[in-house]
């Protein structure tokens, strides 16, 4: 049966599956995992590449929100401020999003220290970039986006593929590859000690990418409400006069509503009657900022609505908990520099795993005539099958929209 099976070329064993999901989507997986890893550090990827967001630290320490929002009103007149964002970091300017009349949405980046201004850039920064590569190859297309999390399943069969042809892999742990074989020995050796390591980290990806999948296809919760119900009456969306001491006082008033809370980002209004919602860190864990939120109406700084994390319920929570570990935040730098660490592992894992496909056809090749010679990069190209041009469309598309 498994022969007259091989004959219609339809995979029999674990390894065959393995070998051709591995090959048919190896570009997408690889662009995932090499946009995934840089994501984790994206932010100060693009602190190295933008010199206005860098700054000296102080000993005076950070000066408050409203100083940031007057120091920005006052050097972009007439534009709308839409959200201020300060970063853990002490070296890491604010940056505060704005809507300019004739440049459109920018980021404006402010010394937290001295509230003095350093200059903006474009909305689409290298980090954005980074991400919405990652997360929809930078379109902003529903369907596309949905498709990349469908990307799942065949990462998922790869990691059931895996666990079937090395189910005890905690025992190879501290196998080196050995020195002085032949280069598919080598090979081999290197793609099993890397699997190993991977292979909890693998699970941790699919089970969090399941939960974009999830949410893609409208079976998630419901998020928090960012914003409280719109005003029935028409309104500016922030009054006249709406200056930095209001904003301070919001704050304070956020604070006083839930102590302990640290602000990191505050949310403006961009539409008229949507409210001001101040939002930070507090007690629970495995939750993003978002999830614990004081909303206010700007024209008169009336509560309008309060919520945190611990009373949003478990299926929330899940869902929330689900994305802090897909991004690698929930223990600060150090979880952070351990998904870089795998994810370029997987990077490696995935290319090894195309050689050795390619070293295994090329031997089997000088024992007879049932495959055709080719070069190493020729067997890996026929392998992928219709794979390669889906890959590779998909890198063209993500180019284009990415310079759209």
């Amino acid at each position: 049966m498994k022969s007259f099976l091989r004959k219609l070329h339809i995979p029999v064993t674990a390894r065959d599956w393995h070998s051709l999901v591995g090959m048919v989507f190896l570009l997408v997986l690889l662009f995932l995992f090499v946009t995934g890893t840089l994501s984790v550090f994206g932010r100060e990827i693009d602190w190295l590449f933008t010199p206005e967001q860098r700054v000296a630290v102080q000993a005076e320490g950070k000066q408050s929100f409203g100083a940031i929002y007057d120091a920005v009103s006052a050097s972009h007149p007439g534009a709308r401020s839409l959200s201020i964002l300060r970063l853990p970091g002490a070296r890491f300017a604010d940056q505060v999003t704005i809507q300019d009349t004739t440049r459109g949405k920018l980021i404006v980046y402010v010394d937290p220290y001295r509230a003095l201004v350093q200059g903006d850039a474009p909305f689409n920064n290298l980090w954005r970039t980074l991400r919405e590569l990652h997360r929809g190859l930078s379109s902003e297309r529903r369907p596309v986006q949905i498709l990349i999390t469908f990307m799942t399943i065949p990462l998922a069969a790869m990691l059931i593929t895996s666990l079937m042809l090395y189910p005890k892999f905690y025992r190879g742990f501290f196998r080196l590859p050995k020195r002085g074989a032949r280069l598919r020995a080598q090979l081999s050796d290197l793609h099993r000690f890397i699997g190993a390591w991977s292979m909890v980290f693998i699970i941790v990806v699919v089970l969090t990418s399941a939960e974009f999948m999830i949410e893609s296809v409208g079976l998630g919760p419901n998020y928090y409400p960012f914003y409280a119900e719109p005003a029935k009456d028409t309104e500016p969306p922030l009054p006249e006069g709406f200056s930095g001491a209001d904003l301070d006082r919001s704050v304070a008033l956020a604070v006083e509503k839930y102590p302990g809370l640290m602000v990191s980002d505050i949310v403006l209004p961009s539409r008229n009657g949507e409210a001001l919602a101040i939002r930070g860190d507090l007690t629970a864990k495995l939750v993003r900022p978002s999830a614990n939120s004081v909303i206010f109406d700007p024209a008169t700084l009336e509560l309008r609505g309060a919520y945190r994390a611990e009373t949003s319920g478990i299926h929330l929570w899940f869902f929330e908990a689900m994305r802090v570990i897909h991004y690698g935040s929930f223990a600060g730098l150090t979880s952070r520099l351990l998904w870089l660490v795998l994810g370029l592992g997987l990077s490696v894992l995935a290319a090894a795993g195309a050689l050795i496909y390619a070293e295994r056809l090329i031997f089997m090749s000088k024992r007879g005539d049932k495959y055709q010679r080719r070069t190493r990069f020729g067997h890996i190209w026929f392998g992928m099958g219709p794979g390669k041009w889906i890959g590779l469309a998909s890198l063209v598309a993500a180019m284009w929209w990415t310079i759209q």
